[in-house]
């Protein structure tokens, strides 16, 4: 059945194509984007004469359009070397070479293009989104500063520009820009969003709602919209509001652990400011499932057990709050607090504050026990500024009873001294 469709398709393409030159077919496939039928018209014609770059381009555009990357690069590389000063080549060869991951031959080609026609709009557009991708955010804005002289009526090139210059730490002139390009095209959602955040990091929350609410009124299921709308209502603590935006969003797909957490926060909030009891203590449940599914997805985040914690004590619950209070303090003191520490003590010591090296090594062993080699730091600090030397030759012996696979270096240096000590003690011992 399959080959009877395509005898059929194949028929039909001939009686169309019947009395046109093949050249005329060529186009004619060009026009209505059927690369496929084109591609062995230009084989076979290329097969017959390969010296007409025209065709070789036609071919190289034919396997691009048709993904084929690789075939379209030699074709079009071809067409470049035989005429070199067609734009139309060396456009579909830079964007061949982006397609293929070649960034930076892209780059080249594309600056080729405008050594040559200076005021070519698409080179222009794609090699500042070059320096955008390496983050050469200068040189993009420069483009489009200049594309914009041209052209101020183009609202992509202004909302371009605000994004290079968000970029460049210039949030003020970045919404200005945004605000324009919204004046030339108040449907682009994206510009909604883009002013929405810069004035979410300058904590202006009410500004940044204002346009979170105008982006949601043109599309009102946008993910980023949504989700940014929820932390607004979040951090300026209308936790009702952000829980209708929070399941909202869960609604819409996006089911990530942090909200799943932020609408258990909030859930949490409200069901403590809710007068009536019945209300609260079916928050306080929901709050419990919200927290839960965060904690399925995601089992590190204190925050997440510390309040499933709480309300599960709130709920009278103590047998299982106990558990979650206990995690949180499990992923609240993790070992790199006791390296923090060790680095504090090392530090202490340097500066000959002997008593806070003492304490911080103390607080290192006591966040990580089986860390011994913190117990040797302090046999050695003990050993160099205090004079009571059976201090030091406890801490010594405590290293070597408390260590299963000493490192050797401390290990003999351990033995050295226990074995010195003992003996200066000893001579100490019978003075006295």
């Amino acid at each position: 059945m399959q080959n009877l469709n395509k005898l059929f398709t194949l028929f039909i393409l001939i009686i169309s194509l019947k009395g046109q030159s093949i050249d005329e077919q060529i186009d004619n496939l060009f026009f209505k984007k059927d690369f496929q039928n084109a591609i062995p018209l230009l084989v076979e014609k290329i097969e017959n004469d390969s010296t007409n770059y025209l065709d070789l381009y036609r071919l190289g555009l034919a396997y691009k359009e048709s993904y084929q990357y690789s075939k379209s690069l030699d074709l079009l590389r071809n067409a470049s070397r035989q005429n070199s000063n067609d734009i139309d080549v060396l456009l579909a060869l830079a964007d061949n070479f982006y397609l293929i991951g070649n960034i930076g031959l892209a780059a080249v080609t594309y600056r080729e293009v405008l050594e040559k026609d200076a005021d070519n709009f698409r080179a222009s557009i794609e090699l500042s989104k070059i320096n955008i991708e390496f983050e050469d955010y200068k040189s993009a804005l420069q483009i489009f500063k200049s594309l914009i002289k041209r052209d101020s009526t183009n609202a992509f090139l202004f909302s371009q520009l605000a994004f290079c210059e968000f970029k460049l730490g210039n949030g003020k002139a970045a919404i200005e820009l945004y605000k324009k390009s919204l004046q030339l095209n108040n449907y682009d959602v994206k510009n909604y969003l883009q002013i929405a955040k810069i004035f979410f990091i300058y904590e202006k929350y009410d500004s940044s709602f204002t346009y979170i609410k105008a982006g949601l009124e043109i599309n009102p299921r946008d993910l980023p919209l949504n989700k940014l709308g929820a932390e607004v209502l979040f951090k300026m603590k209308k936790y009702r509001a952000a829980i209708i935006q929070y399941d909202q969003l869960i609604l819409y797909g996006d089911t990530s652990s942090t909200n799943y957490q932020k609408l258990g926060f909030s859930q949490y909030f409200v069901s403590g400011s809710t007068i009536n009891s019945t209300e609260a203590d079916s928050l306080l449940s929901e709050s419990i499932k919200s927290l839960s599914k965060s904690f399925e997805q995601y089992k590190d985040d204190p925050l997440t057990t510390l309040y499933l914690g709480l309300a599960y004590k709130d709920k009278n619950n103590y047998e299982t709050a106990i558990a979650y209070f206990d995690r949180t303090l499990e992923i609240i003191y993790p070992d790199y607090i006791s390296d923090v520490y060790t680095h504090l003590g090392v530090s202490y010591e340097m500066k000959n504050d002997y008593k806070s090296a003492v304490k911080s090594y103390k607080k290192a062993l006591e966040f990580n026990p089986e860390k011994t080699s913190i117990i040797f730091q302090l046999a050695s600090l003990y050993d160099r500024n205090y004079a009571d030397k059976s201090v030091p030759l406890l801490y010594y012996e405590k290293y070597l009873n408390d260590t299963e696979n000493p490192d050797s270096t401390l290990y003999n240096y351990s033995l050295k001294r226990i074995s010195d000590l003992k003996e200066s003690l000893h001579f100490t011992n019978g003075k006295k």
